[in-house]
């Protein structure tokens, strides 16, 4: 028989683990498999996501500082999971001069339908993932839906390598994509509505993905087309839109992204 002591004492206990953080539980990684390409920025000129901070380009960062102690990942998981309903094809690429993955499978290929596959990159990485649905004459040419990333020290912004995600249908849209972190419990970028079922696609390309009018209109207050509309302010839909970049709010070094309708719609 526990004494009263020593109940109030487990408790005590039980209320202090409960109140630590959480640890965000890794997917499995394999070796590296593949070599990312480098990010053609004729196909993908968008400036001010999360790959900016890379660049030298002011990014669009509204998101509060995180205190010091929760900043101490070292390398940056992503994880990828299909519930499109349908097989997709992906691509990885990095930015020019930057660092590549380091483990996981970054080849060109097919993710299954209920499949999921991670890869980690080190500090100073940069880059995307561009799908599209497989199968069907569909084709990677630059209009596509994206995943974009960094893990970089951002001036100003505490020491080390942040966390900044996207999802940017400025390009183009060709599935829905949205990303969150175990630490938020919630969406914290992308949108999960199928567009192509909302509006009529007034420059489809013809290989999966509808092209976005509005990729070059680089300047404040621009307004996405009816088609993308839908989705503005969770996924980037013009080139400046803040509310869809989460910038040093994922800070355990997991971010899951995933592909389809029935993937958690943006808070």
């Amino acid at each position: 028989m526990f004494s009263k002591l020593s109940i109030a004492a487990l408790l005590a206990i039980a209320s202090t683990i409960a109140a630590l953080p959480q640890q965000t539980a890794v997917p499995s990684l394999g070796p590296l498999i593949g070599e990312e390409a480098i990010i053609d920025k004729t196909n993908y000129p968008h400036k001010h996501g999360a790959i900016a901070h890379a660049d030298g380009v002011a990014p669009l960062a509204p998101s509060p500082t995180a205190p010091p102690q929760k900043r101490a990942a070292s390398q940056l998981v992503i994880e990828v999971i299909n519930k499109f309903g349908k097989d997709v094809y992906t691509r990885h690429a990095h930015n020019q001069g930057g660092p590549g993955a380091i483990s996981g499978n970054v080849a060109d290929g097919v993710l299954k339908n209920g499949a999921s596959a991670a890869f980690a990159v080190p500090t100073g990485w940069a880059g995307n993932i561009a799908v599209v649905e497989n199968g069907g004459g569909r084709q990677i040419v630059g209009d596509e839906s994206l995943i974009e990333g960094s893990f970089v020290a951002q001036a100003g912004v505490g020491s080390g390598a942040i966390i900044d995600v996207d999802v940017s249908y400025v390009s183009g849209f060709s599935v829905p994509i949205v990303c969150s972190c175990d630490e938020v419990g919630h969406v914290v970028t992308g949108c999960n509505k199928n567009l192509w079922g909302l509006n009529s696609c007034p420059n489809d390309n013809r290989v999966g993905s509808c092209k976005n009018p509005q990729r070059t209109q680089d300047f404040d207050n621009a307004q996405p087309s009816k088609f993308f509309a839908p989705c503005a302010h969770q996924a980037f839909t013009v080139p400046r839109d803040p509310g869809a970049n989460a910038n040093n709010i994922c800070t355990r070094g997991v971010v899951r992204c995933c592909i389809g309708t029935s993937c958690p719609g943006h808070p």
